[in-house]
Order: structure tokens, then sequence, then C-alpha cells
């Protein structure tokens, strides 16, 4: 049976792509999103030598790529001890809601050699999770938490980045050191961003006025936040009500 990868079309006009990546860069992630070592989580193995072999690049040109890649695109994870690449962004395109994925996705996380990547795979899941079933259950023996605050504000950064579609300055990263500093919970975070980005706000300073009114409500939990989200949009749909009445009077 032949296997297909998804790969938007919104790639071609990504201000992302279009401004910063070389044709090389261009040609080096459509084979990271499309090669025959891919797999249903976008985390995968594959050696330099393969990608190498593959390409018809020199292993030197594959590991500048992949330095690019990593460290100026930031849009993937390699453990080069465990020859794995993760692709931050492909869940957005190739995870759906079907009850089907749970299990196979589940498998394929279990089977990631390199424990910084299963943790950043596994807080991906937890809350791709969040937001399409009811019961969130993750059967990986790793633990969601990362105890480690780099890493935190790493993936915090990346959600950020990848929803606002642009890099955030290093006065912004300092924001998101003190939500981390504050205890805020990263699934909170990632809700007030989700926020932001629905009501077209897409601000660091947007999404911290959020975080703290809820600080300020003792507000701690995903749920407490949609409750309170709700009861926002009910009071500002009553409130046009009527205006609208008023002005018609």
């Amino acid at each position: 049976m032949a296997i297909y990868r998804n790969v938007s079309l919104t790639f071609w006009e990504d201000n992302k792509v279009v401004d910063e990546f070389t044709p090389s860069d261009k040609y080096f992630l459509l084979y990271l999103l499309t090669n025959p070592h891919t797999n249903l989580i976008g985390c995968y193995e594959v050696s330099i030598k393969q990608m190498s072999n593959e390409l018809g690049y020199e292993k030197s040109k594959v590991e500048e790529l992949l330095t690019r890649m990593e460290h100026v695109h930031k849009i993937i994870l390699y453990a080069e001890e465990t020859k794995e690449v993760l692709i931050k962004n492909w869940h957005k395109y190739n995870w759906n809601k079907s009850k089907k994925l749970i299990k196979p996705i589940e498998k394929d996380i279990s089977k990631i050699k390199n424990e910084k990547l299963k943790k950043y795979m596994v807080s991906i899941w937890y809350r791709y999770r969040m937001d399409t079933t009811d019961t969130v259950t993750v059967s990986v023996t790793d633990t969601v938490t990362d105890t480690d605050t780099d890493t935190d504000i790493s993936n915090i950064t990346s959600i950020i980045e990848q929803n606002f579609g642009r890099t955030i300055g290093s006065l912004e990263v300092e924001v998101v050191k003190s939500w981390i500093s504050d205890n805020i919970s990263e699934e909170l975070i990632v809700y007030a961003i989700k926020i932001s980005v629905c009501n077209n706000a897409c601000s660091i300073k947007y999404v911290d006025a959020i975080l703290q009114s809820w600080k300020r409500k003792g507000i701690t939990t995903v749920l407490q936040a949609k409750e309170d989200n709700d009861n926002f949009k009910n009071k500002k749909v009553t409130k046009n009500a009527e205006r609208d009445k008023w002005e018609n009077e």
C-alpha cells in the first residue's frame, strides 16, 4: 500500500520560507518531510550517511543543513548519538482527531531513543490530546512535566513562533521566563497563546495580559481558564445585544 506525506501548499507562501530559506534549505526541508524514513509522528531515525546518499549531497553539506534547520530556522531537533530527527511542526499537518491514531502515535513515541526528543514529543502529544479528547491518557512511561527550565522555555518559545509565524526577540523571551518563574503551567500558557491567535492579537504583551488576569483571579488550570474565557465571551455577546437594542430604539 502506498504511503503519502502531507506538505501544505502554504509552504511556498510562508514568510519564513520565502524570506529566510535558501534553495538548498527548501530542498532539504522537503526531504525531511517526505523521505521514506518518516513515520506517523515526525520523529524518526535517519543517519547523516543515509541523508547524504539519498540527497546526493556530501556529508559536510548535510551536517551544515541540519545545523541551519536546528539552530538558525529552529524547526527541527537532531540527536546525532541516536541518529534521530524530530520535526517540530509535523503534527499540525499530519495528525487528526481519529481515535485510530491514538495507539499508533503512542507506540511510535515509546520507540524514540533520545530522552530529550521523547520528552518534547510527549509534551506535544499531551497538549494535542487536551484539545481533541475529554480524557487525557498518555501511555508512555516518561513524565510529561520537564523540570529542566531551559527545555520548558525552548518548548514554549517554539510554540509561540509556530503560532505567531515569526521569531520572538530577546526581551520577549525574558517575559516567557517570567511566566515559568511564576510557576504558570505550560498548558495554561499554550491556551493563552491560542486565545491571542484567535483574537488576531499575536503579541507577547497580549498573552502576558491574559496570564496576569488569570493570576489575579486565582486561575491555575486550563479548565478554569476555559470557563473564564466562556464567561467573558458571553458577557460580550450580552453587552453587544443590549447596545444594538438601545441603538435601534
